[in-house]
């Protein structure tokens, strides 16, 4: 059918609920049919048989869905409070958790003989009830709740780079793990845990952990959680609040994007600044770069490698990992040159890009820049004026350096985006826009983009850089730049 969906951006608060709290309303499209169908449907599942919720736009009686899981909400997160104070008062000796049933239980419970046959772990000390994660068994689906937990030495790396950036409050979107090292190993670091996992209610309280949803910034509990971490976001002290976001990497960055604006916004308004900025790092996998600039423009990519120790691939061990190392990395507002990585695990500092970089990426004195992103080492090439990967070659039909194998000019024209007016779906060459404001202007410039084996700018005719980092192309097409945004004369 080639079906696409697309969220439609809109205000929530009124949308009816299922059991991830309030829906998103999707547009599908169809090559069927022109007009776009509306629906409602599930913020945290992309799998209707994970959620099934699907309800048409036009359907009535939306308060009274919502009104029923709320309250399904609340009485849970009670019942879990009132177990996990008795749990708090019992002896460690007399302490179970159940995999199968997901909750936390006393021996002494009447409850325990419903546990006789099932996975049971006996025992909990007052440190495990600490660290959870440590005995847990990790959810694994990617749309929903895939849980990797970072390994000891990403930690202590987050770690060292809060400290280095002044931070002293933490909120973990989504990295449980993270909350439990900060709790546990850093002094005047605090932190505070948003999770889908509601496992968590068992082991925290309300002063330290909110069930929550990041696809509809949706807390499961209402104002009792959300009072909490909105009195956490509070920064009397120059605390310097960071925003620690590690999604499902399956998500829409699209409402993931919303939530993070809507906590930015709330934190404006709770310490009566409105203009300051929220740090924020967002943890994602390199190749998902466009995804995150579309939503946030001004979000940099660290060269950091981001390791998880029960995931082969997002992994730096040799032996199980990807040939290049780790693919995730942080995505963040704060600027490179103030995050420091560590020269021990082979991080350097570039001292004309004025940021810390990975071993293998080598500056390009043609570019400027330190360009690797996948953990190879780019290389320049001179008929597309920029770095590629070091495997690609030069396709003169597309005008740019693409895959040896497998290539087709046809769809590669199609997705490519034109360095001139920005727009999808052609090159510089066929930019038709670009053609007409020449012909309008009577200018000359460019007639071809190949000189002396070198690339010519289309926009300026010099030799030696493409359109994209044209010098002149700020003046010529009138383009001004606003947080990521850009706007020039094709607008």
């Amino acid at each position: 059918m080639g079906d696409k969906y697309k969220v439609v951006p809109e205000d929530v608060v009124n949308h009816p609920h299922c059991q991830h709290g309030p829906t998103l309303l999707f547009a599908r499209t169809s090559r069927n049919s022109q007009d776009p169908e509306f629906f409602y449907g599930c913020s945290a599942c992309r799998s209707r048989k994970e959620c099934p919720v699907w309800i048409p736009k036009d359907e009535g009686s939306l308060q009274s869905r919502k009104t029923n899981w709320s309250e399904k909400h609340f009485k849970f997160g009670l019942s879990r409070r009132t177990v996990r104070e008795k749990i708090l008062a019992t002896k460690a000796k007399h302490r179970r958790y159940c995999h199968d049933c997901d909750s936390l239980f006393s021996k002494k419970d009447k409850s325990a003989r419903t546990h006789i046959d099932h996975d049971v772990l006996v025992g909990i000390t007052d440190e495990g009830l600490k660290e959870p994660t440590k005995f847990l068994r990790p959810k694994d689906d990617e749309k929903t709740q895939a849980q990797y937990f970072f390994t000891d030495e990403t930690l202590r790396t987050f770690h060292r780079i809060f400290r280095k950036l002044g931070i002293r409050k933490v909120v973990c979107m989504g990295a449980p793990r993270l909350h439990e090292y900060l709790k546990i190993h850093s002094n005047g670091i605090q932190s505070y845990l948003l999770d889908i996992d509601k496992r968590f209610l068992d082991f925290y309280g309300d002063d330290e952990f909110a069930w929550y949803n990041m696809f509809n910034n949706y807390f499961f509990l209402g104002n009792r959680q959300q009072d909490e971490f909105e009195k956490f976001l509070v920064d009397t002290l120059n605390e310097n609040v960071l925003l620690f976001v590690d999604p499902p990497f399956g998500c829409r960055s699209e409402p993931l994007t919303q939530s993070i604006k809507e906590i930015s916004r709330t934190f404006g308004r709770l310490n009566n600044a409105n203009q300051s900025l929220l740090p924020v790092f967002w943890i994602f996998p390199y190749y998902m770069e466009n995804y995150v600039k579309n939503s946030m423009p001004e979000m940099e990519m660290c060269d950091y490698k981001v390791d998880y120790m029960n995931h082969n691939s997002y992994s730096s061990d040799k032996e199980t990992s990807r040939k290049f190392g780790s693919p995730v990395r942080i995505f963040t507002n704060v600027p490179l040159k103030q995050i420091e990585l560590p020269e021990s695990e082979g991080y350097k500092y570039c001292s004309l890009c004025k940021r810390w970089v990975a071993a293998e990426n080598q500056h390009c004195t043609y570019c400027r820049d330190c360009p690797s992103k996948n953990g190879q080492s780019y290389r320049h090439c001179q008929l597309c004026a920029t770095c590629v990967k070091p495997n690609y070659v030069h396709c003169r039909s597309c005008g740019r350096c693409t895959q040896a194998s497998g290539h087709s000019c046809a769809e590669y024209q199609a997705a490519l985006n034109c360095w001139i007016c920005r727009k999808r779906g052609h090159s510089e060459r066929k930019c038709t826009a670009w053609t007409e404001i020449l012909k309008r202007t009577g200018a000359k410039h460019g007639a071809s983009n190949v000189r002396k084996g070198k690339r010519r700018c289309l926009i300026c005719s010099v030799v030696g850089h493409n359109e994209k980092r044209c010098p002149q192309r700020e003046r010529l097409l009138k383009e001004v730049t606003f947080l990521g945004q850009v706007s020039n004369i094709f607008d």
